[in-house]
């Protein structure tokens, strides 16, 4: 709108003048702030990693499943309850998981076979793992 706004004198101020594309532009705005009052339209924006961990673990949301399916499940989730995610799902749980890993936490075989095909860690930080068993959580398949 505003590249269609001329400044022009009134004869006694100098005031704004919309082009038509600009007014359509408004009009088209003014429509849409005007529907807003239907919650329906309202969306609620979190920082990826606050929405995924402040009151849950890596492992309720990827502990057993792939990553692509992890990602798919979380981003219509968070679709479902209308949220709009500020960052990467899939960056913020391989964060999370390599977090883990190198602080020397549980991570699930899944989380360290990703961690080393993205080359997030090498093999022989994953058969140090393997010899760890403290480290491993426990499978979510029965």
């Amino acid at each position: 709108m505003y590249f269609g706004v001329n400044i022009v004198w009134n004869g006694s101020n100098r005031v704004g003048k919309a082009d038509e594309e600009a007014e359509d532009a408004e009009d088209a705005l003014m429509e849409l702030l005007r529907g807003l009052h239907d919650h329906a339209m309202l969306a609620i924006v979190w920082d990826v990693e606050e929405w995924l961990f402040a009151s849950a673990p890596l492992e309720s949301h990827w502990c057993d499943q792939p990553l692509k399916e992890a990602v798919r499940a979380l981003q219509s989730e968070a679709k479902s309850e209308r949220v709009v995610l500020n960052g990467d799902v899939e960056t913020a749980l391989l964060d999370s998981a390599y977090g883990a890993f190198q602080d020397g936490e549980e991570v699930s075989a899944v989380h360290v076979a990703t961690l080393l095909q993205r080359g997030m860690i090498d093999a022989d930080d994953a058969e140090q793992w393997r010899d760890e068993t403290w480290r491993h959580l426990p499978s979510k398949q029965a």
